[in-house]
Formats: structure tokens, sequence, C-alpha cells
């Protein structure tokens, strides 16, 4: 089974991170980063719009973790708010948005938002 990839743009270019266990992942797809460790649970709009008063609140969003080992990740891709990144399946893009926060430490979480 394929994982899903991780892919963020800087400066024209888009960086893949996979997880260490799936190099083939991302062959042929780029310049592949092993440090990808979690992307997280698919966040969909919340609707109440048959309440009065009450619309849409919450945009589509996902969380990526990334390892940041001596601070590889960091130093890779710096502050990256409001970049486009999407979650990527073989040719599939699976998920699409801007980064709109992020949390830096041992590990780095990249919050994307649509």
């Amino acid at each position: 089974m394929d994982y899903p990839i991780f892919a963020l743009e800087l400066d024209g270019c888009w960086l893949r991170f996979h997880r260490p266990c799936c190099l083939s992942v991302a062959e042929g797809s780029g310049a592949g980063y092993p440090l990808l460790a979690e992307i997280g649970t698919l966040r969909s709009t919340a609707r109440a719009a048959h309440l009065e008063g009450i619309g849409a609140s919450e945009s589509p969003n996902i969380s990526v973790t990334l390892n940041n080992p001596k601070r590889r990740a960091s130093d890779l891709i710096g502050m990256p708010l409001r970049r486009n990144a999407r979650i990527e399946q073989g040719t599939e893009i699976l998920f699409e948005g801007v980064v709109s926060g992020i949390t830096y430490g041992n590990t780095l979480t990249l919050e994307v938002a649509a």
C-alpha cells in the first residue's frame, strides 16, 4: 500500500516528504526527504446552516508532523506560513491548501487549511 506524501511549495519548487520506511513512494516524484512522521485526520467543513444564525465556521484542514532531528526540517523549510501545500498519493492529489500554522520542536507540526 502506498502511503501518502506531504508536498510543500517553496520558491516555485515542490519539496516532498515521505515516511522513512517508504522510499518507493517518493520515487519519480522529485526530491524526497524521509522526515514525514504523520498525516493527521482530514477535518471537513462544519455546517449547521439549518440553525438560524449559524453557518459554516471552519474550513477543511489537516495537520502534518515532520521529524525534526537536529533542526533538519526547520532549516529546510524555514517559516512556510501561507505557502502552498498538499497531500499526494501516487499521481492523485488528496488535499490542497496553505500552511496556516506551525509548531516547532523535536517534531514540526504544520496545519494546512483549504
